[in-house]
């Protein structure tokens, strides 16, 4: 007989239970851990996709405004020349190429013309192309005059909740919009979206409708304009997939005013070049300098004295050339088209007026936070006034003749000394330039 405890049986059961219960454990593992891969590759690949949607967006805003600086003071235009601040026509067929006008509003919404802006086919993270609404006044066909400072945006714009942030009814609009279309989804009004062949240039099966607002379609200078996307319901359903970059007034004043001034400014280098002297200024309250039409001899003439003012058009000897844009003569001149003359201040120093040569007179110019050599003396400054800001108006020729409303702070005192400010506010927004 054996002694002590007699052995339990071997229990296979229980062994072939526990090891499922540890494979069981090792396939919710595997599977949660598949699940938040998938999760974390879903989310990166969202994540791409908007990176693709916001950069073709950005690059192509950049395009539309280097397309409206490129004006060539030389072209033989006659009654509308191309000017700083045109925009393209949308494209209407799919080609890339800018519609040959956009008169009529439902001509100005269409695909972004990338071909006419010489830039790649920009796509968004869906691979769809980007769509592109213009507004009335930017246009460059047919064209509306004047465009210059004042000129406003005509385009409303509000949030996926509703807000409005730009109302073109209150002189807040936008100037342009361009879009991300997203994928195809069920638009609000029960449409859904297809994307063959037949469709590929109707809006409302690329872009959507949120809060009755659509889209596919708007109105210039009203509150029947554009929602952002994207949003969705309590579910997570799309609402809307549309993603919008606006082009703002702000956005083409800078570069537009820019220009002008670098324009001007060589004009009157050429000037100098030729006559040893730089013109004096016509008085700021001269009314004959003011508007878009001809200018003629006599008229804007310069005074006799060298006091501030706008660019004239006669009465200073030699003349203008025949091909300067400060002639007064708006043939073939964008400059005079536009009205330009009243947004730009003039000074010259009394050293290089009329009647001193090779500046041999008395007395220059200063810029405070001039960007170049803010020491040295200027010969001349040019401000270029911006839009009407805190309180100032515009309206009529007598308010267009007082300098308060067009130049701030220390721009307006009587004291040869000018101000640059670093950017611009709602108290000072000139920009001004010199010659030294």
């Amino acid at each position: 007989m054996s002694s002590g405890k007699s052995r339990k049986p071997y229990n296979l059961h229980t062994r072939q239970t526990g090891a499922s219960l540890i494979f069981f454990a090792i396939l919710l593992v595997i599977a949660f851990t598949s699940i938040l891969l998938m999760h974390l590759d879903s989310n990166q690949i969202k994540n791409e996709r908007d990176k693709k949607t916001i950069a073709a967006l950005a690059e192509a805003k950049a395009a539309l405004i280097a397309y409206s600086l490129k004006v060539d003071i030389n072209d033989s235009c006659t009654v509308s020349c191309r000017r700083p601040g045109d925009l393209p026509c949308p494209d209407m067929n799919n080609n890339g190429e800018a519609g040959p006008a956009c008169g009529a509003q439902s001509l100005r919404i269409g695909r972004f013309p990338w071909k006419t802006l010489g830039v790649t086919d920009l796509r968004d993270g869906d691979g769809e192309r980007l769509w592109y609404a213009v507004s009335t006044k930017y246009k460059n066909n047919p064209r509306v005059f004047p465009l210059n400072s004042d000129s406003i945006g005509t385009i409303t714009v509000r949030t996926s909740q509703g807000l409005m942030i730009n109302d073109a009814s209150l002189d807040t609009g936008v100037v342009a919009i361009i879009f991300s279309p997203g994928h195809p989804i069920l638009r609000a009004d029960g449409l859904q979206q297809s994307r063959i062949g037949s469709n590929e240039n109707l809006p409302e099966h690329y872009l959507d409708i949120l809060l009755g607002e659509d889209n596919a379609s708007f109105a210039d200078e009203s509150t029947d304009g554009f929602i952002m996307g994207p949003s969705h319901d309590s579910t997570g359903g799309e609402l809307i997939n549309d993603r919008l970059i606006v082009i703002t007034r702000e956005d083409m004043l800078l570069p537009m005013e820019a220009l002008v001034l670098s324009k001007v400014k060589n004009e009157l280098v050429s000037y100098y070049s030729g006559a040893s002297n730089y013109p004096n200024p016509a008085n700021f309250d001269d009314e004959n300098c003011l508007g878009y039409s001809d200018i003629g001899a006599g008229s804007c003439i310069s005074s006799a004295t060298n006091n501030p003012g706008r660019l004239p058009v006669d009465g200073h000897t030699p003349g203008w050339a025949a091909s300067s844009i400060l002639r007064g003569e708006k043939s073939g001149n964008w400059f005079q088209q536009n009205g330009w003359r009243e947004f730009i201040f003039y000074a010259v120093a009394p050293a290089c007026a009329s009647g001193t040569t090779n500046c041999d007179g008395a007395g220059m110019l200063r810029i405070k936070n001039a960007i170049e050599q803010p020491d040295v003396d200027k010969r001349v400054v040019l401000i270029s006034s911006s839009k009407a800001i805190n309180m100032q108006t515009r309206i009529n020729n007598l308010q267009k003749s007082d300098l308060a409303n067009y130049l701030e702070g220390e721009n307006l005192t009587a004291d040869d000394i000018y101000l640059r400010e670093i950017g611009t506010s709602q108290f000072i927004n000139d920009r001004p330039v010199s010659i030294q």
